[in-house]
């Protein structure tokens, strides 16, 4: 069985105070706008390997 990577940080207090203030424009919490952050960082910085996750096209049958 594969444990999933954990990933640990600290937020600044500058960050935490826009992280509120996007919580509270789009009424979202604060996990979830810390997690389209990451996602967002990870897909501008690291493209190949969110290329590797979602390219299935090896196993596509033409048809």
């Amino acid at each position: 069985m594969s444990k999933s990577k954990m990933l640990s940080f600290r937020l600044d207090s500058a960050l935490l105070r826009k992280v509120d203030m996007l919580r509270a424009s789009r009424h979202r919490t604060r996990g979830e706008i810390i997690r389209e952050a990451l996602e967002l960082y990870f897909r501008v910085h690291h493209p190949a390997s969110q290329q590797k996750n979602t390219d299935d096209s090896q196993f596509d049958s033409p048809l």
